[in-house]
């Protein structure tokens, strides 16, 4: 337990706190498995959602919110995941699953969960590009929704260890790292990469929890590219949200001086130059960024 005196919580104590935070749903197991591209993926996603009935409710009430711009409304989970789309089906249910474990409810948790879903939507990019043919894009999301697993479980189990540490306050991801190490003695990647064991999610995604802070992993000689990739994929995407965060004028930068303050301030030298789709990236970043606004409108979650 904490200690009352001194306020100081172990990593020992968030451990043992651990056995009593709920496991994901079921549903979001199957999500990983499943391949947009199989013939049988919409019809797969339907059951899903019908053996879900709150689940299903919230398709239906996005389906027929401003997001997805219908004419007339939508009272079926057919035709609701129709209007939603197949490109944008499986980041949906991911989303809404993993947020019912993990309640925004708070300012410090609806802070993480903005943070959260613009790494998942970034990395979504950045995985349907030609530079990243090893990373399925509903791979790349899914690890970009659970990078800070850690500070979801922390902001669970023990929500006065992080009030020093929120993740909107610090320009750079290295100084939320340093904070935390000063603070608490260990870091919310160490956290989550405990929340994964217990939570039976894949080593991949254990991995990326755990290094999504070391840059150096990326060229690891144990690491398969598949690993590598994922890696720079979720640590390009977790410092550019810090960026746009600390500088609210990025969309009066013009594309090329936003590209060059990306490389500058945001791509590590640790990734061994490799070829990155910045312009790309830089060009499509309002697109990007619109659609997290509507996953956080979904959510529930405002600024």
């Amino acid at each position: 337990m904490e200690d009352s005196k001194a306020g100081i919580i172990t990593l020992a104590n968030v451990e043992e706190r651990l056995e009593q935070l709920p496991l994901l749903p079921g549903v979001m197991f199957e999500l990983m498995k499943s391949d947009p591209d199989s013939e049988t993926f919409f019809d797969d996603m339907v059951r899903l959602a019908k053996n879900d009935p709150p689940l299903a409710s919230l398709i239906i009430g996005y389906a027929n919110s401003a997001a997805c711009m219908g004419k007339c409304p939508v009272e079926g989970i057919e035709m609701a995941l129709v209007r939603v789309g197949s490109n944008n089906i499986l980041q949906l249910l991911m989303a809404i699953s993993v947020a019912r474990v993990f309640v925004p409810a708070k300012d410090e948790q609806r802070n993480i969960w903005r943070h959260s879903l613009e790494v998942a939507h970034i990395a979504l990019f950045l995985a349907r590009t030609s530079y990243f043919s090893t990373v399925k894009p509903e791979t790349a999301y899914m690890a970009g929704l659970l990078h800070d697993l850690g500070r979801f479980v922390m902001l669970q189990v023990a929500p006065d260890a992080l009030k020093d540490t929120d993740v909107r306050g610090w320009g750079a991801a290295a100084e939320l790292i340093s904070t935390e190490q000063s603070t608490l003695g260990f870091t919310h990647t160490v956290v989550g990469q405990i929340a994964c064991k217990k939570m039976h999610l894949p080593a991949l995604l254990s991995n990326i929890v755990r290094y999504h802070h070391h840059p150096e992993a990326v060229r690891h000689p144990k690491a398969p590219k598949k690993l590598s990739d994922l890696l720079i994929i979720i640590q390009l995407s977790d410092g550019l949200s810090f960026f746009l965060a600390a500088n609210r004028d990025w969309p009066e930068l013009g594309e090329d001086a936003l590209k060059h303050r990306i490389e500058t301030e945001v791509v590590s030298e640790a990734w061994g130059g490799v070829h990155l789709p910045l312009l790309e990236l830089v060009h499509a970043l309002p697109m990007i960024y619109e659609d997290c606004e509507n996953a956080c409108s979904m959510l529930g979650i405002r600024k």
